[in-house]
């Protein structure tokens, strides 16, 4: 693990936060993930509720899911593709960039 995370950068305080038990969605490696998901969401011009609808979700899930406080599983960030109109290739590639 020590590897991977100083490939991307991270200090030695946050070598030392990922030792640490955390939920997953806190771990470092998923906290570019929720500004990702909200990036995506306004590029397709929709609001937080248009989202929402087109997914079948209410809008605080989508906030929740933008701000961290929840995860989004693989089954769910496809949907999120889907409701911004945005191939799923094209997100897992640009999202690969981040991490």
């Amino acid at each position: 693990m020590k590897a991977v995370a100083e490939a991307l950068g991270y200090t030695d305080a946050e070598l030392t936060s990922l030792r640490m038990a955390v939920k997953r969605q806190h771990a470092l490696i998923y906290r570019r993930v929720p500004k990702f998901l909200k990036e995506m969401r306004e590029k397709a011009g929709l609001t937080q509720r248009d989202l929402a609808l087109a997914i079948g979700q209410p809008q605080w899930w989508v906030h929740r899911s933008e701000i961290g406080s929840r995860r989004v599983d693989v089954a769910e960030f496809l949907e999120w593709c889907a409701g911004c109109d945005v191939s799923i290739d094209i997100a897992i590639h640009d999202l690969k960039k981040l991490i």
